[in-house]
């Protein structure tokens, strides 16, 4: 198990509600985990959490059988690596882009091995061609590719992506959506998918969870993914239509 959550719960002030309520959560290598439900329900708050970025306020975090609380930034950011949903323009090259996953390794400089691992995540992701090109003359799609480059660059166990393909065309969307296949059942990572698509959730994910504005609704595998834990997680009828392995909602 890479990461483990038990009894997570938290809320940004004692004012406030909670935000998460005694959350068990895992993150397994060699899987993927998909976090469903509308916006507002706690989804983002607990991959900052799973960062650590924000601190529980009850339960605990565990790090491949370790505490967060013994665990620096350094450790976090070679075991863990996360690809947001809107990448940041800069004038700064794509290869020095994906070339920043790997400044946790350096020193003063990088060495061969950094640079080894930058050409094999550019690589990976077909952007060989770019690597001189400047990221603010890419595409908001080709900027995302950059991310998960620099996420894969960093050798983390595992990869948080936050809509990983919202920017992207249908093209560029089934590619990346093998990528993460790949990440997973091929390189032995463990992934983390926060999602909208419970179509494309279904093809990728083996471990759902399902929240809504009054907390998880569910927790398990592709069999939780039924009209009625679905329309609890929306507040709203959802209809499915199966059709193999492939999944078609309808919403009303």
């Amino acid at each position: 198990m890479l990461v483990e959550a038990k009894g997570l719960s938290f809320a940004y002030s004692k004012k406030l509600p909670l935000v998460l309520n005694k959350v068990d959560f895992h993150l397994e290598k060699g899987r993927i985990a998909v976090l469903l439900g509308p916006n507002g329900v706690g989804k983002s708050t607990l991959i900052k959490l799973l960062l650590g970025i924000l601190k529980p306020k009850e339960g605990e975090l565990l790090l491949e059988g370790q505490s967060y609380q013994r665990i620096n930034r350094n450790q976090m950011a070679r075991s863990l690596a996360y690809v947001p949903q809107s990448q940041p323009i800069s004038d700064m090259s794509v290869f020095d882009s994906v070339l920043l996953g790997r400044i946790m390794y350096m020193g003063a400089f990088y060495n061969k091995e950094d640079l080894d691992k930058t050409e094999a995540a550019l690589k990976d992701l077909g952007l060989s061609d770019l690597s001189y090109k400047r990221c603010s003359e890419l595409s908001g799609g080709e900027r995302q590719k950059v991310a998960i480059a620099r996420a894969l660059a960093s050798d983390a166990k595992g990869i948080l992506f936050d809509e990983p393909t919202s920017n992207l065309d249908v093209v560029s969307s089934k590619k990346t959506a093998l990528l993460i296949q790949k990440l997973a059942h091929e390189m032995g990572k463990a992934v983390l998918l926060c999602m909208h698509d419970i179509s494309l959730a279904h093809f990728l994910g083996q471990d759902f969870y399902l929240f809504s504005h009054e907390g998880l609704v569910a927790q398990g595998g592709k069999e939780i993914l039924n009209e009625e834990n679905l329309s609890k997680t929306y507040g709203s009828k959802v209809s499915l239509i199966r059709n193999g392995s492939e999944l078609f909602v309808s919403m009303n």
